[in-house]
């Protein structure tokens, strides 16, 4: 983010919950601010909404991408009592 408000954290927030691709969004501590997972068709696809979406989202600075590759395991449920 380029710009760490209240105000700039809440229109980030509210531009990310009404993008359907984006299936989660979680504020992180460390070097990057935000993580999103995104889901698209294709890789095309997914290059085309980090370039026009994901950088038009207010206070967005800087673009780290990874894709999954494989997911080995999710959690059903958490396990606490």
């Amino acid at each position: 983010m380029d710009n760490h408000t209240p105000q700039a954290a809440a229109s980030f927030e509210r531009a990310v919950v009404a993008l359907p691709q984006v299936l989660s969004c979680h504020n992180l501590s460390g070097r990057y601010d935000y993580q999103l997972e995104v889901v698209g068709t294709d890789l095309e696809t997914f290059a085309e909404f980090v370039r026009t979406q994901i950088r038009a989202l207010p206070g967005v600075r800087e673009i780290s991408t990874s894709l999954s590759l494989k997911e080995v395991k999710r959690a059903g449920a958490l396990p606490i009592a």
